[in-house]
């Protein structure tokens, strides 16, 4: 290559990465979107008396709906069952009840997440707990390859990543984009999840 054209070669690489930082930063800020938006209680939605109970975080509602035989792990419109509901809004009790009533740990919604993707996002610890003594799958990818771990990270929930090292979850497993936590972390500026990853290498 002639030497005048190295500084415009430098630039178009330079573009390159970051238009891949971008579009790993959005591929992963979708994926932690959830389903915030939704007003899943309206009258005239699609979604189900049990996954109302589960995001009102109602434990009497889901305990009698449950009881009466509601599907524990119906699907909405969005593929989400009343656990991830329960997960996403953090609400433990809930979760801990469809749990005891033997809800689907692992159930993916639309985006091939799991209530543990949801709780790991939104940094709801006592969830993340709950499903992780369950026996949930720590290690799930999603359909952009994130596990619930490069949620976290992302979102830059400490003490959720600290409970996913905890209960052996992998720390270098790579996305969609070969991207592994640390390198999530690195590219969206989470220092102290940084820390905590390396810590966790030299331990």
């Amino acid at each position: 290559m002639r030497l005048w054209l190295l500084p415009l070669a430098l630039a178009v690489r330079v573009e390159e990465e970051l238009l891949e930082d971008l579009n790993e930063a959005l591929h992963l800020e979708d994926a932690g979107r959830g389903h915030v938006n939704r007003t899943s209680c309206d009258p005239g939605t699609s979604t189900l008396p049990l996954h109302c109970a589960a995001s009102r975080g109602d434990v009497a509602e889901t305990e009698r709906l449950l009881a009466e035989g509601k599907d524990k792990d119906a699907q909405d419109d969005d593929s989400s069952t009343p656990l991830h509901f329960a997960a996403e809004y953090g609400h433990a009790a809930v979760a801990a009840a469809l749990l005891a009533h033997g809800a689907n740990k692992d159930a993916a919604n639309f985006l091939g997440q799991t209530p543990l993707h949801e709780a790991a996002s939104a940094g709801h610890l006592a969830v993340v707990e709950a499903l992780l003594t369950a026996g949930a799958n720590k290690d799930k990818a999603d359909e952009d390859g994130n596990t619930p771990m490069h949620l976290a990270v992302f979102s830059g929930r400490i003490e959720v990543v600290q409970a996913l090292l905890a209960h052996g979850a992998n720390k270098d497993a790579k996305n969609g984009d070969s991207r592994t936590p640390f390198d999530v972390a690195r590219n969206n500026g989470k220092s102290e999840v940084m820390k905590l990853l390396q810590a966790d290498d030299a331990s």
